[in-house]
C-alpha cells in the first residue's frame, strides 16, 4: 500500500485529497495544526491524523521522523495567507 501525508489535510483542499487518496487505496496522514480538526478529520477519514505546526522545524523534524522508511508521495497544502500591499512586500519578509 502506497503512503501518502497531506498537510493541512483536516480541512478544505487537503480533507478532499485526503478522501480521494483513501478512497485510491492509499494509507493516509494528515497533519494539522488544531487538535480537535485533526481528530475529527482523522476520525471522519478513518486515517492517521498528526498534530504539528509546519512553522516551526521542531514539528517538522518530528514529523519527518515518523516517515524514516519513506514515503511515496507528499501532498505539501498547509498554508497561512498574509496580505500585504503590492509596494511594501520584500524579498526578506518570506
Amino acid at each position: 500500500m502506497k503512503k501518502i501525508l497531506i498537510t493541512g489535510g483536516n480541512s478544505g483542499i487537503g480533507y478532499a485529497t485526503a478522501e480521494l487518496c483513501k478512497a485510491k487505496g492509499y494509507d493516509v496522514t494528515i497533519v494539522g495544526r488544531d487538535p480537535e480538526k485533526v481528530d475529527r478529520a482523522a476520525d471522519a477519514l478513518k486515517v492517521c491524523g498528526l498534530v504539528a505546526d509546519l512553522g516551526r522545524i521542531e514539528d517538522i523534524q518530528a514529523i519527518a521522523g515518523q516517515f524514516d522508511s519513506g514515503l511515496d508521495a507528499l501532498v505539501n497544502n498547509a498554508a497561512i495567507a498574509k496580505f500585504y500591499a503590492f509596494r511594501s512586500t520584500y524579498a526578506e519578509g518570506f
